[in-house]
């Protein structure tokens, strides 16, 4: 009988020791596992914000490197000249020389329509034309001192050029003589040419003018 009790009493320390959620107790189910621990977090615990400053950061420009200066360009060389031109020959003349240039019908002679003019007429007004516009006169202030035809002794007509050689042959010709104030002035011709202006006259073969 006491050691019955004495069971009983062991048996009832080890269902105390077990308790109810152990698995196998007497009376219990499972045993639940422990929920897990969640820590309280508090305001201490979080960290401040980061503080930004409020100065604002300086822009930095961009910076340029200078651009060189082109490389000079090396001066051309001028083109080498080539040959000079050769200049024209020369040929003698063995006429008048600076012989004007006269018009088909001088403005001394003032013809009509229909009118006729003989060729001494047509060449002392050809004279006449000639001295107006050196002299830059009105030719009706030109007076006609002699008019003729002669013979003069060379080929020069009375009027020759220093350097330049003439036949020497007697030439046939024409002679004016004009006056313009106190001044005469001759025209010589050969032929039936046009009397031209001759600074340095002679006298024709027969003479007298």
């Amino acid at each position: 009988m006491r050691s019955r009790i004495t069971w009983l009493a062991a048996l009832a320390v080890v269902a105390a020791a077990c308790g109810p959620d152990q698995p196998g107790a007497v009376g219990g189910g499972p045993r639940q596992a422990p929920s897990a621990v969640v820590p309280v977090t508090t305001a201490r615990d979080v960290a401040p914000p980061e503080q930004h400053d409020a100065t604002p950061e300086p822009i930095v420009e961009p910076s340029f490197k200078p651009v060189p200066d082109p490389a000079p360009v090396p001066a051309l060389k001028p083109a080498r000249p080539g040959p000079p031109t050769p200049p024209p020959p020369r040929t003698r003349s063995f006429g008048p020389v600076d012989e004007p240039a006269i018009p088909d019908v001088p403005p001394a002679l003032d013809l009509q329509p229909g009118s006729a003019i003989s060729r001494d007429d047509f060449r002392v007004a050809a004279a006449i034309s000639d001295l107006a516009v050196r002299l830059e006169r009105d030719p009706a202030g030109i007076d006609v001192l002699d008019a003729r035809d002669v013979t003069w002794r060379d080929g020069s007509v009375g009027c020759p050029v220093p350097g330049l050689a003439y036949s020497q042959a007697l030439e046939p010709g024409f002679l004016v003589v004009l006056r313009s104030g106190d001044t005469s002035y001759r025209y010589h011709a050969a032929g039936d040419q046009i009397p031209f202006f001759c600074a340095s006259p002679q006298a024709p073969r027969e003479g007298g003018a």
